[in-house]
């Protein structure tokens, strides 16, 4: 083998070593890009890594529970109570349990009053003067042991009265109730009973009886013209509404 020869293979021989160094201290200094090496170990951390997402929570939302507002119904009040008018103090009346009284109604005409009304017709008149009617229950009729009774009274002016004429005589009656019956109990004054298109003017009342039931009824005055109209109801207080109704139906029938 030639001088040459040897000097070539020995060349080639020292850069393969080379190269295969080189190699070796490549693949020693390389680092993947997605490294999670910090170089501060032996083993650096150099594998991927990922980081662990939170499990979702698949349970269903509870739906809330209402609770219904339980359903009230109103008790029924069902109190017999005299309708009165805006500023009238209404009275309680009857127990809503007791039977109720019915009437029969006849036409009355007295000449000296000058007035035709209807009246019970078994209810017994009596002329107490010129201006002046009583109407007496038949006490075999009566009710709680109480004959009820009407007074009509009209009385004929020279002049037109107005209503200051009409609240006066009512005054004067309610004074005469007081002195026979101290301890007994009015309502407001109230104007809505008319008589032949004019106000009528009235108080209920009531009367407490230590031995005995109660009394209730209505004193009315109205003024028509030259004339000033009264009606006064005694009733036993425990059918007082029934009894109110004659008042009603004089009044609304009084005609001249």
């Amino acid at each position: 083998m030639s001088k040459g020869f040897l000097k070539l293979y020995r060349a080639a021989a020292i850069m393969l070593a080379a190269a295969l160094v080189f190699a070796a201290l490549g693949a020693c200094s390389f680092k993947a890009p997605w490294s999670n090496d910090s170089g501060d170990g032996e083993d650096g951390g150099g594998q991927l890594t990922e980081t662990a997402l939170p499990t979702p929570n698949n349970a269903p939302t509870p739906t809330p529970k209402f609770t219904p507002e339980p359903t009230i119904s109103p008790r029924p009040i069902d109190m017999a109570v005299e309708t009165a008018a805006p500023g009238a103090t209404p009275l309680l009346i009857d127990p809503i349990d007791k039977p109720k009284r019915v009437f029969v109604y006849r036409e009355f005409t007295s000449t000296s009053l000058g007035l035709t009304f209807n009246v019970p017709e078994d209810w017994i008149e009596t002329q107490l003067d010129d201006e002046t009617m009583l109407f007496s229950e038949p006490t075999e009729t009566a009710w709680d042991g109480f004959a009820a009774s009407l007074i009509v009274k009209c009385v004929h002016n020279a002049s037109n009265q107005e209503s200051e004429d009409a609240i006066s005589a009512l005054n004067g009656l309610v004074e005469s109730l007081k002195t026979t019956y101290p301890n007994v109990e009015m309502s407001l004054r109230a104007d809505n009973n008319k008589i032949l298109g004019e106000p009528g003017y009235y108080h209920n009342f009531r009367v407490e009886q230590e031995n005995a039931k109660p009394i209730r009824g209505r004193v009315l005055v109205a003024a028509v013209n030259r004339l000033l109209i009264s009606v006064q109801l005694l009733a036993p207080g425990n059918y007082s509404t029934d009894y109110l109704d004659i008042v009603r139906e004089v009044r609304t029938t009084i005609k001249q």
